[in-house]
């Protein structure tokens, strides 16, 4: 196939979703019942295109592996240029897949599960334009345009979290997303102002990381003369090229924190976490369209996009190792004690991408690009098996009258054998169990940590050390939650009510089709493993990583030690859950009351973080907008007033006999009064 007809699929796979979206709007009460068809052929035919894509990228033996198709420019103001290209090379290839591919599949389970919904053709159409949103993000080749669409998904993800408007918990829930991932995108925006003010108006991805990446080395240079230097003047000019490398490296690096909180919000790392378990609010295979393929991914595609930028700052990449270890740990000791089977795979998402954001915070000049590649192999392995473990959630509430509390289920294995082994596999590559593709791309990311630590020769290495330590609790941490959820909710004595449990059944084959193929995509994914030696080598090439050492990134032999110990901390916290919520009947009874004592209330309650934020955050600011409010009150309270006075003092002095409709009268009236203000300013003049 041409590189110009893949070319053309850049704009064709964005507008077959915006097409669609665009149908369904127009002609919604036609499509009450039938709207589905036009998102999933636009989603399914983009999955396709997106493979096309994908493939040739791989195969493509020339040293630069992208496509490009240019749209034009947006906006043109004196210097700055907002152009409107599209290009994809192996990371968009690899985000339009996983976003288009898994997308197709949640679009034909929810055909059967809203069926019944009377906004079935709504849902369909903002669906529709959430993948096209995210599909723009990816493509895009400007940072002012990736955050235009960046806002898209989330004016889209409000609408869906929010879908079934007369439940207030959705409305609450659709609410506090939409503000809490806005407190991150005001640091996203003024992170793009100050990229403005430094480097001026270049937004396109390779003029900016070439911009930046010069400067610096200049500064560099200018800075660390190599020839020996004997006069105090050129000391001085030397000290104040250090000054201004200071400098750089500080506005640099407030650049990066400030996107940092964009990325952040939009993939729900600490403090803006809290967002995310409360979206569950939504329809099920929204849950499973947000944590899989779109929203949460787009912080994980931001940082690795400019990863250019931020390899420039090893302090910002430490933020972010320490932030998504941090997160990662705190999701997981939460889901420990959850009773809500969807908040549980929510705090799930929530730490595994914690592990991506790690993975990313590990890129060194020796590493390379290779943490990009294990951050978006994680990214791609989890989109299957989360996909997979909330439309398996679906199906569960669907077939128990939308019981989501797993101390109320238990025993459904039986009633809903496909179901169980859709969320078994889910569960168990969740888990890291070899050969789930959760294993493969798990364990690269403690492998990289583990290397970071040790070639790294500064007091850092202890920090690289201590998250690496994180990141191995954490996921023994993951195999215990994920089972204690999969036991109590298969195993066991069924706890749903008679009326319930006498009617549990397998759901329909337009929900069942979507889990065997996900559950495949689980099972197999990893196998991708053995091809991140492409993406690395393309990111060093393409993007200029400094120093990236292609030794380091040449295909190595596995850390079994560490391989083999992950796999025996997995294996027995999957047996402890199995001996504490699994072996009998009599033992699910321990946890149909939600946990007690003090750490687990902690664990139950998030921490309290919601708490914390509610009475030092929320609180006080109600109070200023309640006094505001009250002085608000008064002042349109002094307004009503003067209004009125005019009117009172007409009252007083008789002055609407005055207005009786007479021409004449008003003419003479206007006469007199003018004669009146000219005798009184020539007396004040002195003139008369």
């Amino acid at each position: 196939m041409s590189k110009d007809l893949l070319s053309h699929f850049l704009w064709i796979i964005p507008a077959l979703n915006l097409f669609a979206c665009l149908c369904i709007t127009g002609l919604h009460r036609l499509l009450r019942t039938s709207a589905h068809l036009f998102t999933i052929t636009a989603v399914a035919a983009s999955a396709v295109l997106s493979t096309l894509i994908l493939v040739h990228l791989y195969a493509e033996q020339s040293e630069s592996k992208q496509l490009a198709y240019p749209l034009g420019s947006w906006l043109n103001i004196g210097s700055l240029t907002i152009s409107l290209n599209l290009q994809a090379d192996l990371l968009t290839a690899a985000m339009l897949f996983t976003i288009n591919f898994v997308g197709a599949w949640i679009a034909i389970f929810s055909s059967a599960y809203m069926k019944d919904d009377p906004g079935f053709a709504r849902y369909f159409a903002i669906m529709s334009l959430f993948i096209f949103c995210m599909c723009g993000l990816v493509l895009t080749t400007n940072l002012v345009i990736l955050f235009v669409f960046w806002e898209g998904v989330g004016v889209c993800s409000y609408l869906l979290i929010g879908y079934w408007i007369y439940k207030r918990s959705a409305a609450s829930a659709a609410f506090k997303a939409f503000l809490v991932t806005r407190l991150g995108d005001a640091g996203f925006i003024l992170g793009i102002l100050l990229m403005w003010f430094s480097f001026g108006s270049t937004f396109e991805y390779t003029e900016l990381f070439s911009k930046v990446s010069q400067e610096r080395t200049q500064l560099v240079r200018e800075a660390r003369p190599t020839l020996p230097i004997n006069a105090d003047a050129d000391m001085s000019e030397s000290d104040i090229a250090q000054a201004r490398l200071n400098n750089f490296d500080a506005n640099l690096l407030t650049i990066c924190l400030l996107l940092l909180c964009g990325a952040f919000g939009k993939s729900a790392q600490f403090p803006f976490h809290v967002w995310l378990p409360d979206a569950m609010e939504g329809p099920t295979p929204v849950s499973a369209l947000i944590h899989a393929a779109t929203m949460v991914t787009a912080g994980v595609y931001l940082i690795a996009r400019l990863t250019p930028l931020f390899v420039l700052s090893q302090t910002a990449l430490l933020v972010v190792a320490c932030i998504g270890a941090f997160t990662a740990l705190l999701a997981a000791l939460i889901a420990l004690t959850q009773t809500d089977l969807k908040r549980i795979l929510a705090y799930s998402t929530v730490s595994q991408l914690g592990y991506m954001f790690l993975a990313l915070g590990a890129m060194d000049a020796k590493i390379g690009s290779l943490a990009v590649a294990a951050a978006l192999f994680h990214l791609m392995t989890h989109a299957f098996f989360k996909a997979l473990l909330f439309l398996s959630a679906g199906s569960i509430m669907h077939a128990t009258a939308n019981t989501i509390d797993i101390r109320l289920l238990g025993g459904l294995r039986r009633a809903m054998p496909i179901t169980h082994i859709a969320f078994l596999i889910g569960a168990l590559a969740l888990a890291g169990i070899v050969p789930f593709s959760g294993f493969w791309s798990k364990d690269n990311i403690l492998e990289l940590m583990l290397e970071r630590a040790d070639h790294d020769q500064t007091k850092i290495a202890y920090v690289y050390y201590l998250l690496f330590g994180s990141a191995v609790l954490t996921a023994g941490l993951t195999a215990l939650y994920i089972a204690r959820a999969y036991f109590l909710t298969f195993w066991g004595r069924c706890r749903l009510p008679q009326e319930v449990s006498d009617h549990v059944h397998e759901s329909s084959s337009w929900m069942v089709i979507p889990l065997i193929v996900l559950g495949l995509g689980a099972t197999v994914a990893g196998v991708f493993g053995r091809y991140l030696n492409v993406f690395t080598d393309q990111f060093n090439t393409l993007w200029h990583v400094p120093h990236a050492s292609s030794a380091h990134n040449e295909p190595h032999s596995p850390n079994y030690v560490l391989i083999i110990s992950t796999t025996i901390i997995s294996f027995a916290a999957i047996l402890v859950a199995y001996f504490i919520y699994g072996r009998s009947s009599d033992a699910l009874n321990v946890d149909e009351q939600p946990e007690s004592g003090v750490l687990k209330d902690f664990s139950y309650n998030g921490f309290y973080i919601d708490a914390i934020y509610a009475a030092f955050i929320v609180g006080p600011l109600n109070l200023i907008a309640g006094a505001s409010r009250v002085v608000e009150q008064a002042l349109n309270g002094i307004t009503t007033i003067l209004v009125q006075l005019p009117k009172i003092m007409a009252s007083i002095l008789q002055v609407r006999a005055l207005h009786n409709g007479f021409i004449q009268f008003y003419g003479v009236s206007m006469l007199l009064g003018t004669t009146i203000f000219i005798v009184f300013m020539l007396m004040m003049l002195r003139i008369i």
